[in-house]
């Protein structure tokens, strides 16, 4: 609902993947995975063609908020393009899209509360 995308909304964050080293990826996912918002969606676009380790971590994954999909290396912006095509989040894709290298860890998530409680 409205009312429920303005108290909690849904933040998707897109992560193209191309090759990365494996430490840099796994910090990645486990830095949105440790946020203490918890409605959020993490967008992989995989674009690291056959490279096994990659794949195989990523089958590894085992969180219904993780969404990936192999894609065609084309360029940073065309395979960001795409992960925002899959990405759901609410409200306005400014407000509440992130996006983030396959070597960065997010910060903690913040969201605008808008002096409302969801608890009345």
């Amino acid at each position: 609902s409205t009312l429920g995308a303005l108290l909690h909304p849904l933040i998707s964050i897109v992560v193209t993947v191309f090759n990365p080293p494996l430490n840099f990826l796994r910090d990645c996912v486990e830095s949105v995975k440790a946020q203490s918002y918890d409605n959020w969606q993490l967008v992989l676009m995989n674009a690291s063609g056959e490279n096994e380790e990659v794949e195989h971590y990523l089958a590894s994954l085992d969180d219904a908020r993780i969404v990936m999909q192999a894609i065609a290396n084309r360029d940073i912006a065309t395979n960001t393009n795409k992960g925002i095509e899959v990405a759901e989040g609410d409200l306005t894709l400014d407000e509440f899209m992130s996006l983030l290298s396959d070597e960065d860890m997010a910060r903690l998530l913040k969201v605008p509360s808008w002096g409302i409680s969801p608890n009345g």
